[in-house]
């Protein structure tokens, strides 16, 4: 027997079948291309549309001439800073000063301390300095600013501040830990950074310990000190994003062995398929080779095939991988219309300029670019070598792809590289994957099977320069073919990081990647739930076939999980005039 639905979820069903009703009715829904995502982004939507008296009355509580407005975010309304950077690590810097600035008025001792969290800041504060702290909070009147409740008691329950009522006092006065923000979000309210990036309260509680004095315990693990004498004068200073803090001692602060400070540089090679000179020199090349010697998908149209794909990933590196030193650029005498060249952090670097008098120019084979990205003129020893088609999804760090001693870390795959020799019957990429596996077994005796995700790939400069004094013929075998080869070896995103493990340069590392075929089924559901969840460090959008009937559909999806995930543009683009 089939239950009848509750009836107040019955009811919210029925109201968000009129409201996409009505607003397709209308043209607001386009009954064309991408419409099931369309569809569905409407009626995730719908309670917020239901909730329009919620939005005005939000309004209305903002000061005149105040920037704020309201925003809809996880399933709430909430107020808003314009920001037209976006970037984690400026707002995580604006919530620290929010949160010392507040303390500081409100004369309430604190001092910071490192936390495993990349995404937010942490000061603490005595349990006995609580009361005068949540004053200071219920004094601000500022509609703006909000505080998350961290608590196992209270499963994480936001309050206003500006709402200091009975139930906001008793979560204040009970949570182990504030986190107070602002959220800040795009103009048009598509991307928001909030309670994430909150700087975090921490209330220590008082203990006796070393014969009866008085000390601070830490509520919560950090990596340095659990804890502090509460007579124990904050002398020293510390620089914390740029702001002088109190400091407990001055070794606290100082660098941990696991933090890297060595510079590491990004490495992008890029393409524009639809060039016309381009396209002219691969014909060329087309006309002059056996083709037939080669795999079918050698010279696949679908691997040129540029969306600006690498305006997005470079938006995804100012927001969100603020550790990178510089960018490079490798390209084929081509250079993107929108890049800021005047950038000092960018740089476009031509083939001819790595290659030299090795390989042979023109190439259309990524195989043989990788093997000679080592030759970047002023490259920085340590790098992350990235398609273009790659996206940093949240804030990461340079601890990510280096340990602090130098090691690389690399990610492995489930997929294997499958039995057999490299043939042109094999996929290149495959073949050339299984040809770093003949050298591996070869030089080192043992067997590797697995490949690597589709992530970015960090690599050391000197380790690439002794493989290929090691392996010259291979590497200049690779560097000649100007399409994929089943000879091809698959120098930086597989060999390397078997070579580099087992001479002891790279261990195994963790990333929380996504790969997306844009060929493959549910796209639109794929792409709509990358941009609800927000959860993973890296993405790839990955064209592998070209299907001229779903070409126009594919590159509007695109286009809209583009424009919801980076929606604000990146110090590497020129600006309008």
């Amino acid at each position: 027997m089939r239950l009848a639905p509750k009836p107040v979820k019955a009811m919210m069903v029925r109201r968000r079948e009129r409201i996409v009703r009505s607003l397709r009715e209308s043209g607001r829904i386009e009954a064309a291309l991408g419409l099931r995502l369309r569809l569905q982004v409407w009626s995730g939507r719908s309670l917020a549309l239901l909730s329009g008296p919620v939005r005005i009355r939000l309004q209305a509580r903002v000061p005149e001439g105040s920037r704020l407005f309201p925003v809809w975010h996880r399933r709430h309304w909430w107020l808003a800073n314009p920001d037209e950077r976006l970037v984690v690590a400026e707002v995580m810097r604006a919530n620290l000063d929010l949160t010392a600035g507040l303390l500081e008025a409100a004369g309430v001792r604190y001092f910071p301390v490192p936390i495993a969290s990349v995404n937010r800041y942490r000061l603490c504060v005595a349990e006995a300095d609580r009361r005068r702290a949540t004053e200071a909070l219920a004094a601000l009147g500022d509609p703006g600013v909000y505080v998350y409740l961290d608590d196992r008691r209270l499963a994480g329950r936001r309050v206003s501040t500006v709402r200091t009522g009975f139930r906001a006092r008793r979560g204040l006065r009970q949570a182990e830990v504030w986190r107070v923000y602002r959220n800040y979000a795009d103009p048009g309210g598509r991307t928001v950074l909030g309670d994430l990036h909150g700087c975090e309260i921490e209330f220590w509680a008082e203990e006796r310990l070393d014969g009866g004095r008085p000390h601070l315990i830490a509520t919560r693990w950090n990596k340095k000190v659990s804890s502090v004498a509460i007579d124990d004068p904050l002398k020293e200073r510390v620089t914390v994003a740029g702001r002088s803090l109190p400091s407990v001692k001055e070794r606290v602060h100082a660098r941990f062995f696991d933090e890297v400070e060595f510079p590491v540089d990004l490495v992008y090679t890029w393409v524009d398929g639809s060039d016309p000179a381009w396209r002219d020199r691969k014909n060329g090349v087309l006309r002059e080779l056996d083709l037939p010697a080669l795999n079918v998908n050698a010279h696949n149209e679908a691997r040129f095939k540029s969306r600006d794909e690498l305006k997005y990933s470079l938006r995804s590196v100012a927001a969100f991988a603020d550790f990178v030193n510089h960018v490079w650029i490798v390209t084929d005498d081509q250079i993107p219309a929108w890049l800021d060249l005047a950038n000092p952090r960018v740089t476009v670097v031509d083939h001819k300029e790595i290659f030299g008098d090795s390989g042979r120019l023109p190439t259309f084979n990524s195989h043989a670019i990788e093997a000679r990205l080592h030759h970047i003129e002023g490259l920085a020893e340590h790098y992350v070598y990235l398609n273009d088609d790659m996206f940093f999804g949240r804030r990461i760090v340079p601890e990510t792809f280096f340990l602090s001693n130098g090691l690389s870390l690399f990610f492995p795959s489930t997929a294997l590289m499958g039995l057999g020799p490299a043939s042109k019957d094999v996929e290149p990429v495959d073949a050339a994957a299984k040809n770093g596996r003949d050298l591996v077994h070869g030089r080192f005796g043992c067997v590797v099977s697995q490949k690597f995700r589709h992530a970015p790939y960090a690599q050391r400069r000197s380790v690439l320069l002794e493989m290929e004094e090691e392996f010259s013929e291979q590497f200049e075998r690779t560097a000649a073919a100007q399409l994929r080869s089943p000879t091809d070896l698959a120098v930086a995103s597989s060999f390397y990081h078997y070579y580099a493990y087992l001479t002891g340069r790279a261990v195994r590392g963790t990333i929380t990647s996504s790969y997306v075929d844009l060929g493959a089924p549910g796209l639109d559901r794929v792409l709509y739930a990358l941009t609800q969840r927000r959860d993973f460090d890296v993405c790839c959008l990955n064209d592998t076939v070209t299907d001229p009937e779903r070409a126009e559909i594919e590159q509007r999806l695109v286009e809209e999980f583009f424009d919801r995930y980076f929606p604000v543009k990146s110090e590497f683009e020129l600006r309008e005039p």
